[in-house]
């Protein structure tokens, strides 16, 4: 009995651990995780972009830290139900897109543009296939306490096969920085 309550008891305080962690860590400034598995992924994107010669005016840093988002996000989409993908998907996005307390999706977000993403995301590529880049006009996003200057991009992603049009992620660099997070998610 006492081997299961100290089992109990450790299994919980890693779970705390971890939703401390994820919860407590400041989403400003989340970057996507760079390992062998996601390095190989973003390189087959890039690549797929130069074979495709997708023209942009974004740096070299945007465009990879913009891949790898994509990357990750399609990852979360296609390997969760949909509970862990909406938790997981949090440090991603815009903080416009969040509850007030930034732990989880809005509600208008969750229900609507995130859930067709969630259900669309087994047709699309991954790792990504980007077919195009447009800069939008957007200067500015959010208000209050959730609002931001900077420059967004719509991101056009292939579906597997060429079954059906390419379908925009728009993301959102914040000015000054190379980090993105996703703002608009519904078109996939």
């Amino acid at each position: 009995m006492k081997k299961i309550l100290f089992t109990l008891l450790i299994v919980t305080n890693l779970l705390a651990f971890n939703l401390m962690d994820i919860f407590s860590s400041n989403h400003e400034d989340y970057v996507p995780k760079r390992d062998a598995t996601t390095t190989k992924n973003a390189k087959l994107s890039i690549k797929y972009i130069k074979h495709t010669q997708v023209k942009d005016d974004m740096s070299d840093t945007k465009r990879e830290n913009a891949i790898y988002m994509l990357n990750e996000f399609l990852s979360i989409l296609q390997n969760n139900n949909f509970n862990n993908a909406a938790k997981k998907s949090v440090p991603l996005m815009h903080r416009s897109l969040l509850t007030s307390n930034q732990k989880d999706l809005d509600g208008d977000t969750k229900r609507f543009s995130f859930k067709k993403a969630f259900t669309n995301a087994k047709n699309y590529n991954f790792p990504v296939a980007v077919t195009r880049i447009d800069k939008l006009k957007t200067t500015e996003i959010g208000h209050g306490k959730n609002y931001d200057a900077g420059v967004e991009y719509k991101i056009w992603i292939a579906k597997k096969e060429s079954k059906g049009y390419s379908a925009p992620i728009v993301l959102f660099f914040k000015n000054g920085s190379d980090n993105p997070k996703i703002s608009y998610v519904g078109s996939i």
